[in-house]
């Protein structure tokens, strides 16, 4: 008798903690090529318009909506029509971020084909709305969606490939926030009770960090910088578009109800985008712990075009400007970045990782130096901040509180760290090996490497090979 069992051949495309991809190849009497996101790398601009080879993908299933999960969509779609599955609140931020993906780009001199641009309008097709908690798949799999407190609308993704024998379950982390200060998540520890996880692909961002301040401390953390730049001039905020904004603003409407200081300070959002993803967030206000009111900051308006925004850095007044990029790279970050760092009385202020080089650097080169930046050379006198707390992504304890409830239902669970830098993937391992996990439970895959997981090498525990 044929031993017909499932096998999974799955490769992690992203060795740092941008272009999340990853394939697998679900073989049981018919072969099945799925990928869990299809990001760009942020850092590298033209990769999202590489030569990969889609025809073999069967279908795509997205944990969220930011660039470095979703951006190689659209080239994708240049091949290929499959399904690329998401939640509805996903899907409804995918199109407008790559349109904006690709409007930085051509501030690099990257300009996008017309192949590029008719491939957006192909993928809007493509996209079909999941509901969480309910059941999708082919002839050898099923995938569920977990709510997950990253952004609005983002999931961890949960596979299973079926056979005659046993299942095989694979759990896909996704970018992944144990609470969000105001979206409301529920079902993971019940969903985790009764579902067992044989492998967790958990993301390792902030494997390296001892602990997250509290939530009300970086909001303190945001008075305290607000307070003391708005006493010499305006405060410049770099922000992603899609959730740090809202989450900034909440943070506002906290402090200006106890603080009149700030409170009258004008607040101004600059970006196409943000302002996009500000208006989705509004239409999902049913999930939220608050409502609305208490998230949108007074004192606030929208910048709509360069006129406006010429006019507002013509204000002597002191303001707060919250602008895209967050990374610094690209949109109106870069025009206040030029207005604003020669500047002794203004501050500049970094409020989440930055990834690309140009961003890094501005937060890295000496007061008093100089900093080309997009074809000019800027005095760097400005102040400049980091906000601190406000992450997006879990640090080191709630990671393992996510492995922590897999392993409790599975004590010979196995975890594949994945999207983080090197030292953040071997930190986070020797940690979790030192709480509960067996070391040689954890694996970190190298490019020259791949998993084959069926019953028997999670029997051995030898799921990691060579290419």
């Amino acid at each position: 008798m044929k031993d017909d069992y499932v096998n999974i051949t799955m490769k992690i495309r992203n060795q740092s903690v941008t272009g999340s991809q990853t394939k697998l190849v679900v073989k049981n009497g018919t072969s099945n090529t799925l990928l869990i996101d299809n990001g760009a790398f942020q850092e590298k601009e033209g990769q999202e318009f590489s030569d990969e080879d889609y025809s073999n993908v069967n279908a795509v299933f997205l944990t969220h909506a930011h660039i470095d999960h979703s951006g190689g969509l659209a080239n994708m779609a240049k091949q290929i029509g499959v399904p690329v599955y998401a939640t509805s609140s996903t899907n409804q931020l995918i199109i407008p971020m790559i349109k904006d993906m690709y409007n930085v780009m051509s501030m690099h001199g990257l300009e996008p084909s017309r192949d590029d641009l008719k491939a957006i309008d192909k993928l809007k097709g493509m996209l079909k709305d999941v509901k969480l908690y309910s059941k999708i798949g082919g002839h050898n799999y099923e995938a569920t969606f977990i709510d997950n407190a990253h952004i609005l609308g983002a999931s961890m993704i949960y596979l299973r490939a079926v056979d005659d024998y046993r299942p095989v379950n694979i759990l896909f982390s996704g970018d992944y926030r144990e609470e969000h200060p105001f979206i409301r998540t529920h079902g993971i520890n019940k969903f985790l009770k009764n579902n067992i996880v044989d492998v967790l692909v958990l993301e390792s961002t902030y494997g390296n960090k001892e602990a997250h301040i509290p939530f009300s401390d970086s909001i303190n953390n945001l008075e305290e910088i607000l307070e003391e730049g708005l006493k010499k001039g305006s405060v410049l905020i770099g922000s992603f578009s899609v959730d740090r904004t809202p989450v900034l603003f909440y943070m506002l409407n906290q402090i200006q109800k106890t603080n009149p200081n700030i409170a009258i300070a004008r607040v101004y959002l600059d970006g196409v985008l943000a302002s996009i993803s500000l208006d989705a967030y509004k239409q999902n206000e049913s999930k939220f712990k608050c409502a609305w009111a208490d998230i949108i900051p007074n004192n606030f308006e929208i910048i709509r075009g360069k006129e406006e925004r010429k006019e507002v850095q013509s204000d002597p007044n002191p303001k707060i400007i919250i602008a895209t990029s967050g990374q610094f790279h690209g949109g109106s970050a870069v025009s206040w970045v030029s207005k604003m760092l020669p500047d002794p009385s203004a501050t500049i202020v970094q409020s989440g990782y930055v990834a690309h080089p140009v961003g890094k650097k501005l937060f890295e080169v000496e007061n008093g130096a100089e900093f080309e930046y997009f074809g000019q050379t800027l005095k760097v006198n400005a102040t400049r901040k980091v906000l601190s707390g406000a992450s997006a992504h879990a640090d080191r304890y709630g990671l393992a509180k996510l492995v922590e409830r897999c392993y409790k239902e599975n004590p010979k669970l196995r975890v594949i760290l994945t999207h983080g830098e090197p030292e953040a993937k071997v930190a986070l391992k020797d940690f979790l090996a030192s709480r509960f996990l067996p070391y040689e439970n954890i694996y970190i895959q190298s490019d020259k490497q791949h998993f084959e997981i069926n019953k028997h090498t999670l029997a051995s525990g030898k799921i990691l090979v060579d290419d």
